[in-house]
C-alpha cells in the first residue's frame, strides 16, 4: 500500500475519534508525519471532503464526504444477508432454531431464518407474523417504543390470549420492558404457543434505532437453565456484533467483551 494511502486512513482513523478536532501540530505528533508531508495530506482532504477545516481554531474533523460514502454503504446493506450467517453460528452454539425479524405496524415480521437439527424443534416461515405482546422479538420493538407510541399501541391492539401463560396485563409488560432494558433479553416463556420458550435481542442501526431483532426458540423438554444462559450469551454477543455492522457505535451496559472461546468474527465465523 502507497505511504500517502495508508497515511490517508490513519488521519481519518484518528479524526473520527475527536469530536472538537486536531490541530495540524497534533495529528502530526500523534501519527508522526512530517508536516510538510501532514500539510499536503490535510490539504488535499479537504478539497475532496474528506476533512472539514475550522478556520477560526484551525481543527480538522471528519467531512461530508466521509458520511456521504457511509451512507451509501449502510443503505447497500441487506439485513437478511448480514443476519443469515450469524443466525447458523446461534444454531451451532446452542442447537436451537434462530430467526431475524423486523416490526411491520404492530407484528413481527418473519425475515430470515435457519431451522435447528434437532428432531423437536420450533419452525418458523419465511414472511410469517407474529404479535408484538406475545412474542419475545415483538417484546423488544415495544420496550423501545416511546411513551407516545406505547400508550397509542395499548389502545388500539387487543392484548390477545393464545396460551395460558400470555400475558395480557399492561402492568406486566411494562415489568418485562424493565427488564428488557437492563438485560437487553426479550422473553415469551410459552406465552404464544405451549411447549414453546423464545428469547430474544435487538439490532441498533446507525443512527441507534431498534432495526431488527434475533430470536432463538426452545422447545420445554430442552428448556433448563443452562440452555437459557448459552442462548444469552450467544444472543448478546450476536446483537453487538450486528449492530457494529450496521454503524451502531454506541454500547450497552450488558454486551460484554467477546469470549475467545466463542464468538462471532466479522464473517460469522467461529
Amino acid at each position: 500500500m502507497p505511504k500517502s494511502a495508508e497515511r490517508v486512513m490513519r488521519i481519518l482513523d484518528l479524526c473520527a475519534t475527536a469530536r472538537d478536532g486536531l490541530k495540524n501540530v497534533q495529528i502530526a505528533g500523534a501519527l508522526h508525519i512530517p508536516p510538510g508531508s501532514l500539510s499536503i495530506l490535510l490539504s488535499r482532504m479537504v478539497k475532496n471532503g474528506y476533512l472539514t477545516l475550522d478556520p477560526i481554531g484551525k481543527r480538522y474533523t471528519i467531512g461530508p464526504q466521509v458520511l456521504a460514502l457511509t451512507s451509501r454503504y449502510l443503505a447497500g446493506l441487506d439485513i437478511v444477508e448480514l443476519c443469515h450467517p450469524v443466525l447458523k453460528q446461534i444454531v451451532a452454539l446452542t442447537g436451537e432454531a434462530a430467526s431475524t425479524g423486523i416490526r411491520r405496524a404492530y407484528e413481527v415480521f418473519f425475515v430470515a431464518k435457519v431451522d435447528s437439527t434437532q428432531p423437536l424443534s420450533r419452525v418458523v416461515t419465511i414472511g410469517s407474523r407474529v404479535p408484538l405482546h406475545a412474542s419475545a422479538s415483538g417484546k423488544i420493538f415495544l420496550a423501545h417504543m416511546t411513551d407516545e407510541e406505547l400508550e397509542q399501541f395499548f389502545r388500539s391492539e387487543e392484548l390477545k390470549r393464545f396460551t395460558p401463560q400470555t400475558i395480557t396485563e399492561r402492568n406486566k409488560l411494562n415489568s418485562e420492558f424493565d427488564e428488557i432494558a437492563k438485560l437487553g433479553i426479550g422473553y415469551n416463556r410459552e406465552e404464544l404457543n405451549s411447549g414453546i420458550f423464545a428469547l430474544a435481542a435487538p439490532i441498533f442501526d446507525l443512527n441507534g434505532e431498534l432495526a431488527a431483532t434475533l430470536s432463538v426458540a426452545v422447545p420445554s423438554i430442552r428448556w433448563n437453565v443452562e440452555k437459557e444462559d448459552k442462548v444469552v450469551a450467544s444472543l448478546r454477543d450476536a446483537s453487538r456484533q450486528l449492530s457494529r455492522k450496521l454503524g451502531y457505535t454506541g454500547n450497552k451496559d450488558y454486551w460484554q467483551e467477546p469470549d475467545p472461546n466463542q464468538t462471532f468474527t466479522q464473517n460469522g465465523s467461529l
